[in-house]
């Protein structure tokens, strides 16, 4: 379970003036991930390795945001290599 953060976001972030702000998203498993964007790979995940879990409330970013941003990003590539 890792927490992301949206880059494209990175120059509204150090342009705000609080003190603190968490910018990371709610947690999200990494099968979650691979489900939603490599269905096809999930027989060749490790879950035998688990990771510390810290919870930072409130979130930055919802699983859904990340996963519009994953998405966006995704495409970008996929036209690049076309």
């Amino acid at each position: 379970m890792l927490q992301w953060f949206d880059l494209d976001q990175l120059s509204h972030v150090l342009d705000t003036q609080e003190p603190i702000l968490n910018v990371c998203s709610e947690p999200i498993l990494c099968k979650d991930i691979v489900q939603e964007f490599a269905p096809e790979l999930l027989d060749q995940l490790d879950y035998s390795q688990k990771g510390e879990f810290c919870n930072l409330h409130p979130y930055g970013y919802t699983q859904a945001e990340i996963f519009n941003s994953m998405k966006i990003y995704l495409n970008t590539l996929h036209k690049k290599e076309l």
